[in-house]
């Protein structure tokens, strides 16, 4: 085992020199700092969340559970902000997907039953409010009605 000081080489074996060295030390650990990964338990020890945050900001996978410890949702954020979310039924089920739509402040999403028959459709904005075009379905997947949102209000 080697004794002695420590070097940071390059893949050529010849020591980088002390003031590349340092930098390169002080990157790595602001960089480290900076990415957080984290767990949120449920008050009865299960983990209710998990996920990564860089400048306390939600970036990647953010995974939701049940207390049973079930999946209940999977979300992808890009520096703090939503860009697709999956959530599922506490009996495994998928439930609903929504994903951003670009070059708006709107996500469309999809609501489906438990026998996998599209329940709903829409747009919500950042807030979780409907907006627009609504369209409602049977779990025969026959349309029931189409109903016209703005902030949740209707409209028709």
């Amino acid at each position: 085992m080697p004794v002695g000081p420590m070097f940071l080489c390059y893949s050529n074996r010849k020591p980088m020199n002390f003031k590349i060295t340092i930098s390169v030390l002080l990157l790595a650990a602001t960089s480290l700092a900076q990415n957080q990964s984290f767990i949120e338990y449920h008050n009865n020890g299960a983990i209710a969340f998990q996920g990564t945050k860089v400048d306390d900001k939600l970036v990647g996978d953010y995974v939701g559970f049940y207390e049973d410890g079930s999946l209940q949702s999977v979300a992808k954020y890009h520096a703090g902000f939503l860009i697709q979310r999956k959530e599922y039924y506490s009996s495994g089920e998928f439930r609903n997907t929504s994903y951003f739509i670009d070059g708006t402040e709107f996500f469309k999403i999809y609501y489906y039953y438990k026998n996998g028959q599209l329940e709903k459709e829409g747009k919500i904005d950042r807030q979780g409010l409907k907006s627009g075009e609504w369209l409602y379905y049977s779990e025969d997947n026959e349309l029931l009605k189409i109903v016209n949102y703005n902030k949740d209000e209707i409209l028709n």
